[in-house]
């Protein structure tokens, strides 16, 4: 599809913000097509981008018509910011620029203060005069500039039905979606237990709740730690004989699927204390034994393998083999299409830059062993903060340069030669 084509600007007034055709029509900035906005935005100076909204545009138009303008403001009857009367014709006002004459540009670099690429300088050049419109050549530069976002938004275009076999139930999968959703969308749909291992921001929870969703599942989520007692899971009896129940209990008896996060978290002999909850057809608590419902499913996320800790996750407990042994055990790595997906989501011109440059960073700081996780979640959060306006360098501060000490900062950032 081209793009439209813009009507030849004979003339531009400035002070009654109207532009004139060749054809002798006139209209209003506030009326103008989005190609119209473009060549009147070079005419003016006000560096128009690809990127901007029409109400950007306008914006940027207005501010530039008004800073041309400046010395014809003047205070009337005690009114600021009027317009001076001036003569009607055309070619006696000193404010009109004709459309061989060119436009007044700023001296410095654009005002976004990005550098400019080789798209907006054509614009820019078609706008003053410079060349032709060449269509053609505009839409493939068009192309060119949108290739990196295009081709992450086609790579994440991933399977959203599954077929349950046993029942015949499709599942519905969301259009942004982990790589590894289906497979365990599969796994819980064959009732057995699976434990989500990865790093922090991969998505490990989400996915639980997302598979459960399709499945049709209800979906309840505790999160254990070392503190934690076998009460978490089972419950007790308070001191009028009355069973106090749980979450775990109430998941166990009705069905569904429960989510525990941070398993390798807790304490082993506690963790242990759920191996008759994960493999037998009943289980003792404090009230009683209780037939476990079919379809109660666990999912488990962990950021190790319940092998003890690491250097990033010091407090991660050796779990028992006995334990683990009942999931099945499912690698979640980040997942960095669809990383790309959702900061373009957040930030449709900034995300993608932003979520490159995050990359970079998270490679390095693997490289240099780096007391620091760059997730997703700086790439996503990163790319709302950028459309909410904050700077680049606050943005590196919030998400990215946390707790690093200085030295950590530069090795973070050198660009090795």
């Amino acid at each position: 599809m081209g793009m439209p084509t813009a009507r030849q600007i004979s003339s531009v007034d400035t002070l009654e913000r109207m532009v004139t055709y060749a054809t002798g029509e006139t209209d209003s900035f506030d009326v103008l097509k989005r190609s119209d906005l473009m060549v009147l935005a070079g005419r003016l100076g006000a560096n128009p981008s690809v990127k901007q909204s029409n109400v950007e545009l306008l914006n940027a138009i207005n501010d530039s018509a008004k800073g041309q303008n400046r010395v014809q403001y003047r205070s009337m009857n005690g009114e600021a910011n009027k317009p001076a009367k001036t003569a009607n014709k055309t070619a006696e006002r000193p404010d009109v620029l004709a459309v061989n004459k060119p436009a007044n540009k700023p001296a410095n670099k654009p005002a976004n203060d990005k550098p400019v690429g080789q798209l907006e300088t054509l614009i820019r050049d078609i706008a003053s005069g410079a060349v032709g419109v060449d269509e053609s050549a505009v839409q493939s530069l068009i192309d060119r500039a949108l290739e990196p976002i295009r081709s992450a938004l086609d790579e994440v275009t991933r399977p959203v039905e599954i077929h349950v076999a046993e029942s015949g139930h499709v599942s519905v999968l969301p259009d942004q979606h982990h790589e590894i959703l289906p497979t365990v969308v599969k796994v819980l749909a064959a009732r057995e237990h699976v434990m989500l291992v990865g790093p922090a921001g991969s998505g490990k929870s989400t996915i639980g709740e997302q598979a459960a969703s399709a499945l049709g599942r209800d979906c309840r989520a505790i999160s254990v730690g070392p503190a934690d007692s076998r009460t978490l899971f089972f419950g007790y009896m308070d001191a009028q004989g009355r069973y106090v129940s749980t979450v775990v209990r109430e998941m166990f008896e009705n069905g569904g699927v429960l989510i525990i996060d941070e398993i390798d978290s807790g304490h082993p002999s506690v963790i242990k204390s759920l191996n008759m909850l994960l493999a037998n057809g009943q289980c003792q608590f404090p009230d009683g034994m209780v037939a476990r419902h079919r379809d109660f499913i666990v999912v488990a996320t962990a950021n190790t393998f319940g092998n003890g800790a690491d250097r990033q996750y010091v407090s991660g407990q050796q779990l028992d083999k006995s334990t683990l042994n009942r999931f099945m055990v499912q690698e979640c790595n980040y997942d960095e299409t669809l990383e790309m997906k959702l900061a373009v989501a957040a930030s449709a011109s900034h995300g993608a830059d932003w979520c490159k440059q995050v990359r970079v960073w998270r490679k390095r700081a693997d490289e240099k062993r780096l007391p620091v996780i760059i997730s997703p979640r700086a790439s996503i959060s990163g790319a709302r903060l950028l459309e909410a306006g904050l700077d680049s360098e606050t943005v590196k501060g919030l998400t990215i340069f946390t707790g690093l000490n200085q030295e950590a900062v530069t090795t973070l950032t050198t660009v090795a030669s």
